[in-house]
C-alpha cells in the first residue's frame, strides 16, 4: 500500500484524552486504512454519496505523547476531500505525500505543513495556522482560497489566475496580494483592519471590478466538519 498522508501531532494533557476524526470522501472503488500511530488501524471503504469518517480515543489521561497518523491506499487517487479534526491535539506537522486526487483539504491549527503531494487541489480551507508562508504556485487548478488566522505577511498567487474566491479573516500581519493580470479573482473577503500595501488594495479592487464582482463581508465555506462532499 501507498502512503499518501502522514500527520504528526502530541497530545495535550486533556482530562479525558484526546479524539481524532476525519471526514473524507473517497473515490468510487478505492479504499484507506489509517494508522493512528499506537498500534490502531481503522479501515474505511467507498460507499455511494457516504462521507467515511475514521476517528480514534487516545485513551492515556493526563499524558503528553507524540503519535504519526497515516493514511494508506492501493490506489493514490483515493482521497479527495479531506476535512481534520484534531482540534484536541497540537498538529506539529501534515504532509501530504502522495495524493493527486485530492482536490479539497479543510485543516486547522497548524504548525508546519507540506502539500506538494496534492497538486490538483482546488479548494484550500487553512485555519489557525502557526507557519508564515506558503507556495501556492504548487496549485495551479486552485479556484477557492480561505485563509483564518494566518501569520503570512504575503499572499503570492501569482501562479493561480483560478482563484475566483478568497476568504482573509482575522489576519493581523497581511501587507501585501499578488494577483496575475488575468486573474479570475471576483469575490474576497478581506476586511479594513487587514494592513495591505495601497497598491494591493487598489489591484484587487481592479481585478474584482473587472471580473464583475466585489468585495463582501463573508466568504462561505465549502466544507465544514459536517456533512462535507465534493460538487
Amino acid at each position: 500500500m501507498k502512503r499518501l498522508i502522514s500527520i504528526s501531532v502530541t497530545t495535550i494533557l486533556w482530562i479525558e484524552g484526546n479524539h481524532a476524526w476525519f471526514d473524507v470522501w473517497l473515490a468510487p472503488g478505492t479504499s484507506i486504512e489509517v494508522h493512528w500511530g499506537d498500534g490502531h488501524v481503522s479501515k474505511h471503504h467507498y460507499a455511494k454519496n457516504i462521507i467515511c469518517r475514521p476517528a480514534h480515543y487516545y485513551k492515556n489521561l493526563k499524558v503528553k505523547a507524540s503519535y504519526q497518523i497515516e493514511f494508506y491506499s492501493e490506489d493514490e487517487n483515493a482521497i479527495v476531500c479531506l476535512v481534520d479534526g484534531t482540534w484536541e491535539m497540537h498538529v506539529d506537522k501534515l504532509i501530504v505525500e502522495n495524493c493527486p486526487g485530492l482536490k479539497a483539504l479543510t485543516y486547522h491549527q497548524l504548525y508546519g505543513i507540506d502539500l506538494s503531494g496534492c497538486q490538483n487541489l482546488e479548494y484550500l480551507d487553512i485555519q489557525d495556522a502557526a507557519f508564515d508562508s506558503l507556495d501556492f504556485s504548487l496549485f495551479p487548478k486552485l479556484h477557492k482560497l480561505m485563509c483564518k488566522g494566518s501569520n503570512f505577511k504575503v499572499l503570492d498567487l501569482s501562479k493561480n489566475p483560478g482563484i475566483e474566491e478568497l476568504g482573509y479573516m482575522f489576519c493581523h500581519s497581511l501587507t501585501k496580494i499578488k494577483l496575475p493580470n488575468n486573474s479570475n479573482l471576483r469575490l474576497a473577503n478581506i476586511p479594513e483592519y487587514v494592513p495591505l500595501d495601497k497598491h494591493s488594495w487598489l489591484w484587487l479592487q481592479k481585478t474584482i471590478e473587472r471580473n464583475g464582482g466585489g468585495l463582501v463581508d463573508w466568504v462561505d465555506p465549502d466544507y465544514t466538519s459536517i456533512g462535507m462532499m465534493y460538487k
